[in-house]
């Protein structure tokens, strides 16, 4: 087990996007907004494989979510030539309604990378 490892709590920011890649694999892309009041901290999280199809059809804008997965950065130059850096998270499972996120009980509907998503109730976090 690798040590990148991260956990984001937050709300889906825009309409989960279900797409395929080039290979025929399922890519769902959702930004989530792990920021606090009055301050946006928006990330993009991925989704490969079928569960991207639950998670489409379970996920809208505003719904609360907890994260796992996996963190990268891409850095690129703007078009005035500055630096950017963005910041991705690879899911490997995403739960909607999270304790964490302020919800009394967790619903997971996806794992990354899974043939079929799960569904059931998740853990209560204290």
């Amino acid at each position: 087990m690798g040590w990148n490892k991260i956990e984001l709590c937050g709300r889906v920011v825009r309409e989960p996007e279900l797409r395929a890649t080039p290979s025929g694999q399922l890519l769902l892309r959702f930004p989530v907004d792990c920021g606090k009041v009055n301050q946006k901290l928006e990330i993009e999280v991925l989704v490969l494989g079928d569960s991207g199809r639950e998670l489409e059809r379970k996920l809208a804008a505003g719904s609360e979510v907890r994260i796992s997965g996996e963190l990268t950065a891409r850095r690129r130059n703007s078009v005035v030539g500055l630096s950017e850096v963005s910041f991705t998270v690879m899911a490997s499972q995403v739960v909607a309604g999270s304790p964490a996120c302020g919800a009394e009980e967790s619903q997971a509907v996806g794992r990354a990378g899974a043939n079929q998503a799960s569904s059931g109730l998740g853990s209560k976090i204290l």
